[in-house]
């Protein structure tokens, strides 16, 4: 489809509209890496996103005829314009509204369609009509980027290189967790989304590595394995720590450091497994719009996640400032508000089998080294 050519000082007004709307109307809360002009995100990353597969409306072909100063007001109109888009998205996915009165300050709300609708001077149909192409767009990306960054893993983490857990440690991967996030479901499937927590939500199980990005692919490799919590059993592929002992953080920080190779080993694996609940944190602190998921489709709800977790990766990946991570990274113990860490580990591994004697043997040798290390006697 092509574009009927206006007038220049039309697709100039047009320019102008778009612009002004975009910059005067997103609010950008703690992410200078998402902003460029006010903008949601910067325009060559935009261009990035767009480029692999969202939004591709441009004309395909123009007349020769045409002025260039009109073909060139129009194309930066469509960029605007697929901008202004992508920015709704932003807006639904992570903002929530402004305390106009001074009170004490209490966790924000996810913003709704209707405040986004009064921000950008959009109908309601418009609003939920762009949310859900751009949302189809990026879901389409995020199976581009949840994934290792190399599926071969040929060399050891930085994170890993540190003397608490070289060598110990050299084939971690990364680390698995699930949460669970509040969903709105029909009253027909409430009894398949509320569990303990007394309210619907959808569990969500993750994979990340130690550079705090999803890769969601729960695969073992030869020599490989993934830092799980005590809810899993030790088998081939996922190293757990030792039960009936001490293990989360919290706990070594109100008993004190911890004595004992079995102490020792769950303290160094539970330093490197909060990788994962690390990330989760971030997540949901970017993506406000998870701690509550509005009434849409299931499958919308469940788009929304993945979207969310695809952008994740995306900002990771740029390797521009990003206020969330940089905590994280200047922070080994810095957890983000806003994710409720489990202090009290799981009990699937029943119906996931048995611990594994060649696991169990490792988990025993790296505890060894790591007592010896401390100057120990076996």
């Amino acid at each position: 489809m092509t574009d009927a050519a206006p007038s220049l000082a039309t697709a100039t007004s047009r320019l102008s509209t778009l612009d002004n709307a975009a910059s005067h109307q997103v609010e950008h809360r703690g992410n200078p890496a998402l902003c460029s002009s006010g903008l949601t995100v910067g325009f060559h990353r935009e261009a990035k996103l767009m480029g692999r597969g969202a939004y591709t409306r441009m004309s395909s072909s123009h007349s020769s005829e045409s002025e260039d100063g009109i073909e060139s007001a129009l194309m930066d109109a469509r960029r605007r314009r697929r901008r202004l888009n992508t920015a709704i998205m932003y807006q639904v996915l992570s903002h929530s509204e402004k305390h106009l009165e001074k009170k004490p300050r209490v966790e924000p709300s996810p913003q709704s369609v209707t405040q986004v609708q009064n921000r950008f001077k959009r109908s309601r149909e418009t609003i939920n009509r762009k949310f859900a192409e751009v949302l189809y767009c990026v879901n389409q990306l995020a199976g581009d980027i949840i994934k290792p960054i190399d599926p071969q893993f040929p060399i050891v983490h930085e994170r890993l290189r540190d003397s608490r857990f070289t060598p110990h440690f050299d084939g971690a991967i990364g680390a698995i967790d699930g949460t669970h996030i509040p969903v709105t479901v029909p009253a027909a499937h409430m009894v398949n989304h509320v569990g303990r927590y007394g309210y619907s939500t959808q569990n969500v199980m993750a994979v990340c590595d130690f550079d705090l990005r999803f890769t969601s692919i729960v695969a073992g490799w030869p020599g490989r394995y993934y830092l799980v919590d005590s809810g899993y059993p030790n088998q081939d592929g996922y190293l757990s720590p030792y039960t009936g002992t001490k293990y989360h953080l919290p706990e070594f920080r109100l008993a004190g450091p911890p004595t004992g190779k079995n102490e020792i080993f769950n303290h160094a694996h539970s330093s490197l497994r909060n990788a994962i609940e690390r990330t989760f944190g971030v997540l949901k602190q970017k993506w406000r719009i998870l701690r509550g998921v509005p009434s849409y489709p299931l499958e919308k709800q469940t788009e929304i996640i993945i979207a969310s977790m695809g952008l994740h990766n995306f900002i990771r990946d740029s390797q521009l400032f990003d206020l969330h991570f940089y905590r994280c990274d200047n922070d080994e113990n810095y957890m983000p508000p806003g994710h409720v860490v489990s202090t009290s580990g799981g009990n699937v591994g029943n119906d996931l089998g048995d611990d594994h004697v060649s696991m169990n043997n490792m988990r025993d040798n790296i505890a060894d080294d790591l007592f010896i290390a401390r100057g120990g006697v076996l």
